[in-house]
């Protein structure tokens, strides 16, 4: 029984939940509500009518001609910008899928890889498919103009231009061709007619047309590429083809065995032999029938030895070769073999001075004592660097490598950055030059205001500069690679002054010397270089000085100015020292009495008949300044303050 109510009670408790759910729930009718209007959310449109103005003209867009920006870009938001929704080709390819990679495609154009931009405008353009020029300007863009406007002009090229024989995006055959090669071409030349025969001399050619022609244009007649090889030029084909009982050409041997039946191989006793040419793999780096380029190799220079030579320029690389730059492997190297180490065409120093003047690098130029008796492979590599100038390491480190007492100087405390940077190059030039040290320039000035020229040169009317950067004598401070001091310092700032000033220098010896010079800190007041204040201080006085003693103005602002405190505080004081506390001029009297005369009836006046006593003025003035009239200290004496100074003093007597 009790199982039974308990069963009853559970049932109720579920029925009752569900049937909540089902009236007031997101799927049940629950009790309805004021629906509020709301304004229709605005379109990129509503903001931006000149543009929408502006690329609706011409062949347009599908996304921009239905007003669907945001198809492409994301709203803006707080930070305006055009952001695209996915950076290119995967933006585009949303759309145009027909043009997304497929494992039957062998070639694909490049902007392909990267952006659609570079061939098509996003928004209208003037021309077809949203080109951003006419169909065959726009290839100019990339491939160079000058293999496709040779004498003689290949029909389709000059007639239908490149989209005759090439798709723009992707193919299942090589160079974005339509067709294969040999059917491509025989859709235009009939390889049975008696004219085709003829000019074959009279060989059954029914494919491998790019072996002999160019497909662009060609400065020879049939479109032959620039270099032919001997036996095609003569028709002299059956020294390696035969043409077979079923009419095809076939080869007499293999490719490689037959070029070494005209071409004897040399011999290279000290045994430098390229691997392909002593293995006889002519065809490795050789096309067969002609080629464009010379010695009939069967691509560029650069490309051909990159084959086997994994040596491009990577990203790192800070420097590199010319020769190697352009691909001109054969201006350094012979192809088949040579008596020099490297297959070089001739010794390495010889080679070198092919482009780089004997009489600036060689032992007869002031060179370096390295670069003039040693190959240039001590420093420099052949190819590319991660270092500039070719330099086979660090400059710095390739230099110590020699210089070990200079290299020691890196442990100091303060290092000249093209030192620091291992730039020995910023200071120094190596070759072809009769400068002391192999220095840019023989005079410290002009060497030192190739970087500091904001030091040494100042524009600035009254500007009084330091004899020693005026005459450019840079060296008698600074040294040229480290020091244990700041600002590359040869010696302590202090003495360094001192080893010229040494004028000044007696004044330590002085009973009360001014703390900065004491410590022999003279760059605290003054300046190095020049400044437009007198005695090259780094401010003007007084502020340099209140610069440390501020509590002096305290009260400058409210009360009165001591007018030689205004003025100058070495008015009354010495710079560095003196036998008078704190390092004035004179005595303390005798420095008042400079101006102010005890002996007139209008001073006595003033001070109740009482002559002072000597060193008294102090006892009752600030020298400086003071909140109260005549500089006297706030806070005084009674019967001082209320002008009775008989309890004290007697009266002044006739």
């Amino acid at each position: 029984m009790m199982r039974d109510k308990a069963s009853k009670r559970h049932f109720w408790t579920v029925f009752g939940v569900l049937t909540f759910l089902l009236i007031y729930g997101p799927w049940g009718c629950a009790p309805p509500t004021k629906v509020e209007k709301r304004a229709p959310r605005k379109t990129c449109i509503d903001c931006h009518k000149d543009m929408a103005a502006k690329y609706k003209t011409g062949i347009v867009h599908e996304p921009v001609k239905k007003d669907r920006c945001s198809a492409c870009h994301l709203p803006h938001g707080l930070i305006g910008g055009l952001f695209l929704r996915q950076n290119e080709p995967k933006l585009c390819l949303t759309c145009h899928k027909d043009l997304r990679s497929s494992k039957k495609d062998v070639s694909r154009h490049r902007p392909m890889k990267g952006k659609c931009t570079k061939c098509h405008s996003p928004h209208n353009s003037e021309y077809q498919k949203l080109l951003i020029k006419e169909k065959d300007q726009i290839c100019f863009d990339c491939h160079d103009k000058g293999g496709f406007n040779k004498k003689m002009i290949h029909a389709p090229l000059k007639q239908g231009g490149c989209n005759t024989c090439h798709v723009p995006h992707r193919s299942g055959h090589k160079f974005l061709l339509n067709k294969d090669v040999s059917q491509l071409c025989a859709s235009c030349h009939d390889v049975k007619a008696p004219a085709f025969k003829k000019s074959h001399f009279g060989y059954p050619v029914t494919s491998g047309c790019d072996q002999c022609h160019t497909p662009h244009s060609s400065e020879k007649v049939g479109l032959l590429k620039t270099n032919v090889h001997g036996p095609v030029t003569k028709g002299a084909c059956s020294k390696c083809h035969y043409v077979g009982k079923d009419g095809r050409i076939g080869e007499k041997d293999q490719a490689d065995k037959l070029c070494l039946q005209c071409h004897k191989k040399e011999d290279y006793p000290e045994g430098h032999i390229h691997t392909p040419y002593s293995k006889g793999k002519c065809t490795d780096c050789h096309s067969i029938h002609a080629s464009d380029y010379k010695l009939l190799l069967a691509s560029p220079p650069n490309k051909v030895c990159l084959k086997c030579h994994d040596n491009k320029r990577e990203k790192g690389d800070l420097s590199s070769h010319k020769p190697f730059d352009n691909g001109a492997c054969l201006e350094c190297h012979k192809g088949h073999g040579s008596r020099e180490n490297l297959l070089l065409n001739t010794s390495q120093k010889d080679l070198c001075f092919k482009c780089h003047k004997e009489a600036e690098y060689g032992a007869k130029a002031r060179s370096h004592t390295v670069s003039a008796n040693k190959p240039c492979g001590t420093c420099h590599t052949a190819h590319k660097s991660k270092y500039r100038s070719l330099f086979i390491e660090r400059q710095g480190d390739l230099c110590f490598s020699c210089h070990e007492s200079t290299k020691e100087e890196w442990g100091k405390f303060s290092l000249h950055k093209p030192f620091a940077s291992g730039n020995c190059g910023g200071c120094h030039k190596l070759h072809h030059n009769t400068n002391r040290s192999f220095l840019m320039a023989i005079d410290q000035k002009a060497l030192c205001n190739r970087c500091h020229q904001g030091i040494l040169e100042h524009q600035m009317s009254g500007f009084i500069t330091h004899a020693p950067v005026e005459q450019g004598r840079c060296l008698e401070c600074h040294a040229p690679h480290a020091a244990d001091y700041k600002y590359v310092i040869k010696m302590e700032p202090g003495e360094l002054c001192l080893s010229c000033h040494g004028k000044v220098k007696g004044d330590l010896k002085l009973k009360d010397v001014h703390r900065p010079f004491r410590e022999k800190r003279c760059d605290s007041c003054h300046s190095a270089h020049g400044t437009i204040h007198k005695y090259i201080l780094k401010k003007s006085q007084p502020v340099l000085c209140l610069g440390c003693h501020a509590e002096v103005a305290k009260d400058w602002r409210q009360g009165t100015v001591h007018k030689p405190a205004r003025e100058s505080c070495l008015n009354c004081h010495k710079a560095h020292g003196s036998n008078h506390n704190p390092i004035l001029k004179t005595a303390k009297t005798g420095l008042c009495n400079s101006c102010h005369d005890t002996g007139t009836r209008q001073f006595l006046a003033a001070h109740k008949q009482v002559r002072p006593g000597p060193n008294s003025c102090l006892g009752c003035h600030d020298p400086h300044g003071s909140i109260e009239k005549g500089l006297l200290f706030p806070v005084s004496h009674a019967p001082f303050e209320q002008g009775n100074c008989r309890p004290c003093h007697l009266r002044r007597s006739n």
